[in-house]
């Protein structure tokens, strides 16, 4: 559980209150309303009920520091008794998981222009550091195309660059890192990140290795079993324009472009909805060859659910 006191603005408040025994009191800024200063940011809410899990593209931007309560009983709260420790739990087990991710994507934002525009290897190494979340990014992101899923209702299909050291690998190495990589499994939790427009959080829906047998190497693998639920069981790799045929590629046949498919972590969201659209459609008109979105996710972030609320 975290055990750190709030600092920047949101400090302990100048009121102070000064007892018999001379102890001072010193009260917390709280969450909010309640705040002196107003909320922090559009998901900073005086009740817990409120609060959504995963963090806004407000709360990613917000400069203020996040509202954390203290384990000491002797400090004032704005809840009492139950309430209280439900309160408490919730806020500090919140940012554990999710607060690094947050503060992951607040890192990337800031450091854009090198992490993603730039080429200086280096300087995103040093940048990375910086950060010091386990964050791993895959940049050149293209939402590729928007599909009907038996199960999930929308399915997101994504292309990103292959990570560097993948590039170099031979068609057979790039298949076997893929499959035996840890990296995007069903049901992972994933941040789409956009300069402009915002933080779209995804579930990866279908990851498949490889979905045909690369020549060099076709005596030693045989082809991969598809677990997708499309309705069109003949999805396939389009090799002519690098995109998709009836579905999603694959993660490994192309040494520049990966491929995979998502969906929305909050399947309700109309504003998650409209990002995803409007990403889509900047893609279609953005030529070849430009710097695209960013993928990134915790190297070791938990497996989530389906996110409703």
């Amino acid at each position: 559980m975290h055990d750190r006191s709030t600092t920047g603005d949101d400090a302990f408040s100048c009121n102070t209150v000064v007892a018999s025994s001379l102890t001072v009191l010193t009260y917390l800024n709280p969450p909010g309303v309640l705040s002196i200063m107003g909320p922090r940011h559009d998901n900073d809410k005086a009740s817990i009920e409120e609060i959504c899990i995963l963090p806004t593209t407000s709360e990613v931007h917000a400069s203020r520091s996040e509202y954390l309560p203290l384990k000491d009983t002797t400090f004032p709260h704005h809840e009492n008794g139950i309430h209280r420790l439900l309160d408490s739990q919730f806020r500090l087990l919140r940012e554990d998981t999710v607060g690094q991710l947050r503060d992951g994507i607040r890192g990337l934002v800031k450091h854009w222009e090198v992490l993603i525009s730039g080429n200086d290897m280096n300087a995103k190494r040093k940048c990375l550091q910086q950060i010091g979340s386990g964050m791993i990014i895959l940049d050149s992101v293209r939402v590729v195309q928007l599909r009907s899923h038996r199960r999930k209702g929308i399915a997101i299909d994504v292309s990103f660059a292959q990570p560097d050291r993948v590039s170099r690998m031979s068609p057979y190495e790039r298949m076997k890192w893929w499959k035996d990589s840890k990296y995007l499994q069903s049901g992972n939790l994933v941040a789409l990140v956009h300069a402009t427009f915002g933080t779209t959080f995804l579930l990866v829906v279908d990851r498949e290795a490889i979905k045909r047998k690369p020549k060099e190497e076709s005596q030693d693998w045989e082809y991969e079993d598809s677990t997708s639920d499309y309705d069109d069981p003949t999805l396939g790799y389009d090799d002519r324009n690098m995109g998709m045929n009836q579905g999603i590629g694959d993660l490994a046949s192309d040494s520049n472009k990966a491929f995979i498919s998502f969906t929305l972590a909050n399947p309700n969201s109309m504003r998650d909805q409209a990002r995803i659209m409007t990403i889509m459609q900047k893609a279609q008109r953005t030529a070849r060859g430009t710097p695209g979105d960013a993928l990134c996710f915790l190297r070791a972030f938990l497996k989530v659910p389906e996110v409703t609320s």
